[in-house]
């Protein structure tokens, strides 16, 4: 933990995770509409078109029953530079071979 006070929200039945940084969650919705502040499900998140090599095609098409994979670097940083080559790779070939995943 970084902050004091920390507010991790945990599932009761399950004991899963919902959120690490329940304070800032609370800091913007104090009336609690959007509680229990768990993730966006990714339909809601991934609208409009996203480039699939040189074409564009709608997200909910491209990613509807599929395994997701997103990766976030900066292509300044060494660390992510080694491994963004890497897995490139993987996910390329995967992606060839699967009508199953996608990779963003």
């Amino acid at each position: 933990m970084r902050v004091t006070p920390t507010l991790v929200l945990l599932d009761g039945p399950t004991g899963r995770l919902i959120t690490t940084n329940g304070r800032d969650a609370l800091s913007a919705d104090l009336e609690g509409k959007d509680f229990p502040w768990g993730p966006k499900p990714l339909d809601e998140l991934m609208m409009g078109e996203v480039l699939h090599g040189s074409e564009t095609c709608d997200c909910k098409t491209a990613f509807d029953g599929k395994v997701k994979g997103f990766y976030f670097s900066a292509h300044w940083v060494m660390p992510g530079l080694g491994f963004f080559c890497i897995c490139d790779v993987i996910l390329t070939f995967l992606d060839e071979r699967s009508e199953t995943s996608n990779a963003v």
